[in-house]
């Protein structure tokens, strides 16, 4: 983990070298996660996975791989991991009920 980020700016700032980005939809500044979703996307080739309790405010397209639902357990931050770092797609035994693949 490199940093923890409160909101959009901040997640901005940490992106530098970053992999992939477990992003709530609602951060301090609002509910700009999906925004900042699509900005890691394109800006710095992440791959996103959503952590939130309101998956219905996910935009489409996000650029996110998935989301995974709070409360939520460690084998889904695991999987969703798992899943962001990839090269190809997970093959289904490896996938948790708790993560969901978009598109």
């Amino acid at each position: 983990m490199k940093a923890i980020a409160a909101d959009k700016l901040g997640a901005l700032d940490a992106a530098q070298d970053c992999s992939f980005a477990l992003v709530d939809i609602n951060l301090r500044d609002g509910a700009t996660g999906p925004e900042l979703a699509r900005q890691l996307t394109d800006q710095f080739g992440l791959k996103v996975v959503f952590v939130t309790a309101n998956p219905g405010q996910i935009a489409h397209p996000s650029g996110a791989v998935g989301y995974v639902r709070k409360p939520f357990s460690e084998s889904a931050i695991l999987t969703a991991a798992a899943a962001a770092t990839a090269d190809d797609d997970m093959p289904l035994m490896m996938m948790n009920s708790d993560f969901v693949r978009l598109g």
